[in-house]
């Protein structure tokens, strides 16, 4: 019997195929084991969280996945989501800008309202932004890259809307 290159091509597909398989149900049998771990692990925490016990140091061991970084090795804490009374805060932020007669960059205005009112947010932006449309006669422009807030007022006004005022009356 000879072999010609097709039945040969065929052999090499056949047990390609059959190692294909094989590592799937290797993978397979690695992920669930990887998984009965973590259960392990879920369970031990939530053990140790029913008895109340404090959380135990554990000396740094080396991580087995460089992409896997805690937020204590970063030092970098996610803020917790907090609601806010926008209406409130939106008569806040008039007020600070009434007092300061010129317009504010949203990153003092941030400061300004953690060290006088103790407000903080998890995202300064939304949250400012959300709470001035709250209240009429505070409008927000850019310069470069930073956002500012200024209150309406006819000599305040940035130069993009003056440009667009003027269009307005000439037609």
């Amino acid at each position: 019997m000879n072999f010609t290159e097709r039945q040969a091509l065929e052999i090499t597909l056949k047990s390609l195929l059959e190692q294909r398989v094989n590592l799937r149900k290797q993978y397979v049998d690695q992920d669930k084991a990887i998984g009965r771990e973590i259960k392990e692990t879920l369970k031990r925490i939530r053990e140790l969280d029913e008895k109340g016990t404090a959380l135990e140091v554990i000396p740094n061991e080396l991580n087995t996945n460089p992409m896997e970084v805690s937020q204590q090795e970063t030092g970098r804490v996610r803020k917790q989501y907090t609601r806010h009374a926008y209406e409130e805060l939106a008569q806040i932020i008039k007020e600070i800008l009434a007092e300061s007669q010129q317009p504010i960059s949203l990153q003092n205005l941030t400061e300004i309202l953690k060290q006088s009112h103790g407000i903080e947010f998890s995202n300064p932006y939304l949250g400012i932004n959300k709470a001035v449309n709250h209240v009429q006669g505070i409008t927000s422009f850019k310069d470069g890259r930073k956002l500012y807030f200024q209150l309406n007022c006819n000599e305040q006004q940035p130069v993009e809307e003056d440009k667009s005022d003027e269009e307005m009356d000439g037609n």
